[in-house]
């Protein structure tokens, strides 16, 4: 699988207030797939348990929870509203989800197919954020 087809949303847990990095990649059918989710500290919403397949390590003072195979068509994220800011990262770079859209709303994720028309506004336009592929 290629860097393209790779990515991560980094926030702060609005509880403990840790980092917590989920790192996600597309499948051939087009489906977002959760990889891999990195954790300073246990707490509400962050897994405890492992399902079958998973792996948990512990790396520099991280937890990590590996092989989670979960796919999703899409999700949808809420932006940080208090604590923290949510940063997305694809291809070498971070952009705040906050400049996409107001804190407190909501973003949706979803992988999409593009065509070499909308390849060359995208490049034209000031986002390049579109995760695609099939370059």
């Amino acid at each position: 699988m290629d860097s393209d087809s790779k990515f991560s949303v980094q926030y702060t847990h609005s509880i403990h207030r840790t980092p917590i990095i989920e790192k996600y990649s597309i499948d051939d059918n087009m489906n977002i797939v959760l990889d891999e989710v990195v954790f300073e500290s246990y707490g509400v919403g962050v897994s405890s348990d492992l399902e079958p397949g998973q792996t948990f390590t512990e790396e520099n003072g991280k937890f990590i929870i590996g092989n989670m195979n979960r796919r999703f068509p899409f999700f949808d994220q809420r932006i940080a509203q208090m604590v923290g800011t949510h940063i997305l990262k694809v291809n070498n770079r971070e952009i705040s989800l906050a400049d996409l859209s107001p804190p407190g709303s909501w973003l949706r994720f979803q992988a999409a197919k593009e065509t070499a028309w909308q390849r060359v506004e995208r490049r034209l336009s000031k986002w390049e954020i579109i995760i695609n592929p099939n370059r």
